[in-house]
């Protein structure tokens, strides 16, 4: 690591007082929060009792990342804000859960968080994430859950991830997956042990039906809105042993 800076210690009969006003730091790697950034480039200083690295350019799971992280004086809390370009989501997966279902797609998006430095379990943030050019409905318990979507291209599902971090959750406000053919809106939680409590609601397009002139426009919308009140379901268990239960009338959400 190279760091270019200025450093002004002023003791007497005061606390110590830091001061870090620097032009340049580059790091072969940093981890934030679990998060592993590459050739890290970075403007360090101090506000307040803050340790600044602000401008921060780097590269990240095949994309880029910018933004500042902020450590207090001692390291005792971590502030941060990261914003996501073109990164690969098979590359994230395969970091901290693996990804035996070989998903892909390039994500973009930015989370910002706070955190005391040995306790990720208490993340208090939020966040929103794009995905797009990805294969997520042909995880396995989706395309169950769509009967098979037989329609669907490969690496064409868009997903967008508005999210909520607090007390080790991950709370997702409403997130929509859509491909051609079929979509997924979904609300609940994901714990950073990989719990999961999310409630799934498919919707079908039927494009095949809306070309039948006079009958596809009438029948369309009525399918469409019985087809995905049968197959509500909830998803449960872990990241890595899902549970899917199909839950028509709401019975298993908390």
């Amino acid at each position: 690591m190279l760091l270019a800076c200025s450093c002004v210690i002023a003791a007497e009969s005061r606390p110590l007082v830091v001061e870090v006003s620097g032009e340049v730091l580059h790091a072969d790697t940093i981890d934030v929060a679990g998060f592993r950034l590459r050739d890290v480039v970075a403007t360090p200083r101090t506000e307040g009792d803050e340790l600044q690295f602000s401008e921060i350019h780097a590269k990240a799971y095949g994309g880029t990342a910018t933004g500042i992280v902020g450590f207090t004086i001692g390291g005792s809390q971590i502030r941060a804000r990261i914003d996501l370009k073109d990164v690969d989501l098979n590359d994230i997966l395969s970091q901290w859960r693996g990804n035996p279902a070989g998903l892909v797609g390039k994500v973009s998006g930015w989370i910002a968080f706070t955190m005391p430095a040995d306790r990720p379990d208490q993340i208090h943030g939020s966040g929103a994430l794009h995905v797009e050019q990805a294969n997520l409905l042909q995880l396995p318990l989706l395309a169950v859950l769509l009967a098979g979507d037989p329609t669907a291209g490969r690496n064409v599902d868009v997903l967008d991830l508005p999210f909520l971090l607090t007390d080790g959750m991950i709370h997702i406000q409403e997130g929509q997956l859509a491909s051609p053919s079929a979509g997924v809106r979904f609300t609940g939680s994901i714990g950073i042990d990989g719990s999961l409590n999310l409630a799934l609601v498919p919707t079908f397009s039927f494009n095949l039906l809306d070309r039948i002139w006079g009958v596809g426009t009438l029948m369309t919308p009525v399918l469409s809105i019985a087809s995905s009140r049968l197959a509500r379901a909830v998803l449960r268990g872990r990241l890595s042993e899902p549970v899917l239960i199909l839950d028509p009338f709401g019975t298993n959400r908390d």
